[in-house]
């Protein structure tokens, strides 16, 4: 997603537009495994909040998720979740620092997420703190909420198996302050075709899982 130069507002947003009541039943082929890898050194409470705004928003479509933090521990435990490769049901986010420009005014993607477009599948995606930090404070919100939202959005990327972008939604592709500072519950969830189209994928992606327990035969 992108974001217009736009100058610095006051005002402070801190509701997270999803909320568990609005959350959809989960389904049980409906769970993806997503490990997120902070190279930022975020302040643990951040990270977990923008988790849990991130979980909401994917559990008001329908999908369940469980989270890994993967920090230097898996190096060395051979039992954490973190050192086995990546299953088809997971994903990865990693959150890094990119020192922008003193006149920078939010010319660039908050992240990017790599897909392969001929298969519609991805596994690995960046976001940049820094960003999220210029933006939030442009708009006057928390960063943890824009962090939770980012997250939520490159990981649609990763199961839609696309860098295209909605026209409405949490996937569109330019969020601005006035967006942030309006709050609207809309603009911060998924889309019902894009809910729609990640319940498919994760589907799609269960059913080599499934083959390899006999389950189906």
């Amino acid at each position: 997603m992108r974001f217009p130069a736009l100058a610095p507002s006051l005002l402070v947003a801190v509701a997270i537009a999803a909320t568990p009541g609005a959350a959809a039943e989960i389904e049980p082929d409906m769970r993806v495994v997503i490990r997120t890898y902070d190279s930022a050194a975020l302040p643990a409470a951040d990270l977990e909040s923008a988790v849990a705004t991130a979980a909401t928003i994917l559990g008001a479509s329908g999908l369940g998720t469980v989270w890994h933090a993967c920090d230097a521990a898996f190096v060395r435990d051979r039992a954490h979740p973190c050192a086995a490769p990546l299953r088809v049901n997971e994903i990865a986010v990693r959150i890094v620092r990119l020192t922008t420009d003193a006149d920078y005014r939010g010319e660039l993607s908050l992240g990017y997420s790599l897909v392969n477009t001929a298969t519609r599948s991805g596994t690995l995606a960046t976001i940049y703190i820094d960003r999220v930090a210029w933006l939030s404070d442009a708009a006057g919100v928390e960063r943890r909420l824009v962090l939770g939202r980012a997250l939520a959005h490159e990981v649609g990327h990763l199961l839609l198996g696309t860098n295209a972008h909605s026209e409405s939604g949490l996937m569109r592709a330019v969020w601005s302050c006035d967006a942030l500072k309006r709050n609207a519950g809309h603009d911060w969830l998924f889309s019902k075709h894009d809910a729609r189209a990640m319940r498919q994928a994760v589907r799609l992606r269960a059913v080599p899982q499934l083959a390899r327990l006999g389950i189906g035969d």
